[in-house]
């Protein structure tokens, strides 16, 4: 905690030496970045705190295996560092960390009401009441008319992937 992009030096592989070619990102920048990333930022802040696009940082993520690790890292840093307060929940604003972690991280940290459904769950859900469904109906046209809504209903909640 309480480092500034100034101060940040993400770790580097051993025996790694990326050369900063012209038009990409520096070794500086891409400190800075890392470092804002460590502190909660996302990579669209980290981006416009040092002048780029967001895609510039994607592009060298996919690109260089030690920056994709570095970045990695800082994103995990900061979840990391909240996660250890509210275990030492004998600081005094450890409900500071609980808000971050709820707002940055809603999925896992989010207040939820009982009866509400994640798209996966609800997805789950659907896909046995589709089975349920299709073992009644005996007529192969209706199957497949079911089958056909029930993939566009579950394409607009939890759109699949690939």
């Amino acid at each position: 905690m309480g480092t500034t992009p100034d101060e940040y030096q993400p770790e580097t592989a051993q025996g790694s030496r990326e050369v900063d070619l012209p038009g990409e990102l520096n070794s500086y920048q891409r400190g800075q970045i890392c470092a804002i990333i460590a502190v909660g930022c996302s990579r669209s802040c980290a981006a416009n705190y040092i002048g780029c696009k967001v895609e510039a940082i994607e592009q060298l993520a996919e690109r260089s295996k030690t920056f994709r690790r570095q970045l990695a890292e800082a994103e995990a840093k900061h979840e990391i560092t909240h996660l250890e307060n509210i275990r030492t929940a004998g600081k005094k604003e450890w409900r500071a960390s609980a808000w971050a972690l709820e707002r940055r991280y809603p999925e896992r940290y989010g207040a939820r009401k009982q009866q509400e459904l994640t798209g996966k769950q609800l997805a789950r859900v659907l896909s046995h009441f589709a089975t349920l469904m299709l073992d009644n109906l005996n007529q192969a046209e209706q199957r497949e008319e079911v089958v056909a809504q029930l993939h566009a209903l579950l394409d607009e909640i939890s759109p699949r992937e690939g």
